[in-house]
């Protein structure tokens, strides 16, 4: 209690510094224990299944005899689930997954969006070992059957009876399905793979789009998930799929070959190249952060020994000992360190949904039991750097000090601390510059279309063309899929020549070529059912050396006839590289494409409104497809926002280390100043003297900042195909830039004393 209270008087004592240090370690502490609580919440990822070391996706390759392997890719044949059961005695269940998407639902008056959806066969709750509250699992072999999560059951009806109950899903054609609620299942947390709300049955899903689907051949875009036996040999299992497919695909003797490979679970997620470039980055961004607010921390303190040395020389006479000094340092920090935590606490609760959007997960995930220890273990490691560093320092000051005046400066060490900051400064603002200027070349590069006033629906209309024709905000409009905005790939297409390739595949009128502004390039735009356009890419795979105009090929379907070649255009985002695609003509599929007529936001909202009036009791709202496609970077404009907030706490942390360093050399050499002046010097020489040791510290810190942030940027890049490229020269603006802040924040805080009469200074000694 005696140290608590010395530590509490301390504080109130030294209020203004201790003000400035809670600001700084509550900028650095915010972002950087939200920075790590995020890394931790992606590493602890698919955690939640039982015996997860017996659980494995199954991976995919192809290429053609003779040549290399694509990317492995966990899109598969619908039935390899059940082939892989049916053959292989190692195997204790396999299920087959459809790739999730957001759905939208309907119970009585109230609709559910965003609802992360997928269709499965009976053997996903047996596979995966997610609890099952009600229901059988048997069920999944039904038609029409629905199985929901413990949140979405809570939804509809405020407690889990919700079995036998109908809800509404909203088609992607016209109207609503009805599915019967058969079962419940536990809440999938949001650090899994498997993150859904709603599942539905394969034969429900072949009764809505009125075609059987998950066969073999053609269709390779599902995922397939494996729990092996006790001490099951997935080695051996994985070296005989290759002779299990002959049983089931003849032809496979062709130019085609496959590869099929495991992938354990655990890991998978932190494992894939992107999450694991971002968690390298905000961990760096983290520490970084961190450990600069610890050294500007650091650094005050041992600048205030000068005013606190005959305080601790008065306690050494009342006969406290160094670890006595050292405990009230502890305690005084410690005090410190809970104030930051409440303001950091209250500051995430106050801007929780801005937190949750940066973070992409909610709060209660990203502090869980489960992941909670990395952040207490950042607190800790804070605490006893920022508290151990300075401690000791204190509590070596000789008792002798109560006589005279302290006047050890400790210049190397907060020379140090001082280079740590400067570090940091050039750093940060690279990064942050790499990744505003990435970000605003892939949301204004060139698609090869024009996306400007698109929006879309999937609901079909009576008389459409009567209906958009006579609609005074619609410029055009065409009926076809959505390739435009979203991948439709894992469709296999055949060529006449028997060589197979895996293309983005899409269908739509003749009017929606001109309609979205696709250039043509060789032939002409298809008139009939029956014929198809491919583009520039799929030419250069068919690597044929012979224009495709007049080829047949096949597809899941039936067979068209290629009668033109389009420019290439992006259907992913520019992570990707440019994929094949083929575009047959197939009327009366898929969303109505409509252009609106300037102004776009205005005649929007005008045509949903006419919608609502027109059709009240269909949920008919047409979406922007510029929306759509910024979309694709949100996780880049979080990152973006997360760097300009380090961006933003880093600086200011380094602009108060700066100012508390400068104010301290003024206060030790002042009379040393004073001199000078009476003796010539001039303004500039005096500068030169408080500013040469920032100077010094300066440059190698700048110049290693800089070169760090060109590396960490160019890692960042990596994970874009298209890429803004940068020049060294921006770099070394940067540099120079930083260097100029640091100087005239110099100059400013040692104008005063540059221009002060020498005489009160000498006066004050």
């Amino acid at each position: 209690m005696r140290h608590l209270y010395y530590a509490l008087q301390a504080i109130i004592r030294g209020k203004e510094s201790n003000v400035i240090k809670i600001i700084s370690l509550t900028l650095g502490g915010f972002i950087g224990i939200l920075l790590l609580a995020r890394v931790a919440f992606d590493l602890s990822y698919d955690n939640c299944y039982p015996d997860i070391d017996r659980l494995f996706y199954l991976q995919r390759q192809s290429g053609e005899k003779g040549g290399g392997w694509g990317e492995p890719s966990l899109y598969n044949y619908g039935s390899m689930a059940a082939a892989l059961k049916e053959n292989f005695p190692e195997v204790e269940s396999a299920t087959m997954m459809s790739i999730p998407e957001e759905r939208t639902y309907i119970y009585e008056d109230r609709k559910a969006d965003k609802m992360m959806s997928m269709f499965c066969d009976e053997q996903f709750f047996s596979t995966t070992g997610i609890p099952l509250l009600e229901g059988d699992e048997a069920a999944l072999k039904d038609v029409d059957v629905a199985f929901v999560s413990r949140s979405f059951a809570r939804w509809i009806s405020g407690d889990l009876s919700v079995v036998g109950k109908t809800v509404m899903l909203k088609k992607f054609d016209n109207g609503y399905y009805p599915f019967t609620i058969r079962g419940i299942y536990e809440d999938i947390p949001e650090n899994s793979e498997l993150h859904y709300d709603v599942i539905y049955t394969l034969p429900t899903f072949c009764k809505m789009l009125g075609v059987n689907r998950a066969g073999w051949g053609y269709d390779i875009s599902y995922h397939t998930l494996v729990r092996f036996r006790q001490e099951a040999n997935v080695e051996n299992v994985q070296a005989r799929i290759g002779d299990m497919l002959k049983k089931y695909i003849p032809q496979e003797g062709g130019e085609h070959k496959e590869l099929h490979t495991f992938k354990a679970v655990r890991g998978y997620h932190a494992d894939r190249s992107e999450v694991h470039r971002m968690v390298s980055i905000l961990s760096i961004l983290g520490f970084s952060i961190l450990l600069i607010a610890a050294m500007n921390y650091v650094l005050i303190s041992i600048s205030s020994l000068h005013k606190r040395s005959k305080a601790v020389g008065v306690h050494k006479c009342s006969g406290a000992s160094g670890k006595d000094i050292f405990m009230m340092f502890l305690c005084e920090t410690g005090m410190l360190i809970l104030v930051v935590l409440l303001i950091i606490t209250l500051l995430m609760l106050n801007f929780k949904d801005e937190v949750e959007y940066i973070a992409e997960a909610s709060l209660s995930s990203l502090f869980s039991w489960e992941v909670m220890w990395v952040p207490g273990l950042v607190i800790l490691s804070v605490f006893l750097v920022v508290a151990c560093l300075p401690g000791s320092f204190f509590a070596s000051i000789p008792v002798t000090q109560v006589f005279r005046r302290y006047s050890e400066s400790r210049g190397l060490w907060k020379r140090f601390l001082l280079f740590i900051q400067f570090l940091g400064m050039p750093f940060i603002m690279g990064l942050m510059i790499v990744v505003l200027v990435q970000y605003h070349y892939i949301v204004n590069r060139d698609l090869g279309y024009n996306p400007r006033g698109i929006v879309s629906v999937f609901n079909q209309f009576p008389d459409a063309d009567a209906l958009f024709r006579n609609l005074p905000m619609i410029e055009g409009y065409a009926n076809g899929s959505s390739i435009i905005s979203g991948y439709s790939g894992g469709e296999n297409i055949t060529l006449g020549n028997g060589k197979n390739l895996s293309v983005c595949l899409g269908w739509s009128d003749a009017r929606f070529v001109p309609l979205m502004g696709i250039h043509i390039l060789e032939g002409r735009n298809f008139s009939r059912e029956g014929e198809a356009l491919v583009n520039e890419e799929f030419v250069r795979q068919m690597n044929q050396g012979n224009s495709p105009i007049g080829q047949n090929l096949s597809y899941f379907l039936g067979e068209a006839t290629i009668t033109g070649v389009m420019k290439d255009y992006p259907v992913r985002s520019a992570y990707f590289p440019q994929d094949p695609v083929v575009l047959v003509a197939l009327p009366g599929w898929g969303p109505w494409t409509l252009r609106l007529k300037p102004p776009y936001d205005e005649n929007l909202r005008t045509l949903n409104k006419t919608m609502k009036e027109m059709f009240p009791t269909k949920d008919v709202v047409f979406t922007s497809l510029q929306k759509g496609l910024d979309m694709q970077y949100d996780s880049v404009h979080r990152f973006r926002d997360v760097v300009i907030l380090a961006f933003v706490s880093i600086f200011l942390i380094g602009l108060i280390g700066l100012v508390g360093y400068v104010n301290d050399e003024m206060r030790q050499r002042s009379k040393e100043i004073a001199i000078r002046k009476v003796n010539g010097a001039d303004a500039f020489s005096i500068f030169w003297l408080l500013s040469r040791n920032i100077m010094l510290t300066a440059f190698p810190a700048v110049l290693l900042g800089t070169s760090a942030s060109w590396y960490i940027g160019q890692k960042w890049l990596e994970q874009f195909v298209e890429q803004m490229p940068f020049s060294l020269w921006v770099y070394a603006g940067i540099a120079v830039g930083v260097l100029f802040v640091i100087v005239v924040s110099v100059m400013i805080r040692t104008w005063y004393i540059i221009n002060e009469n020498p005489v009160n200074s000498i006066k004050s000694e």
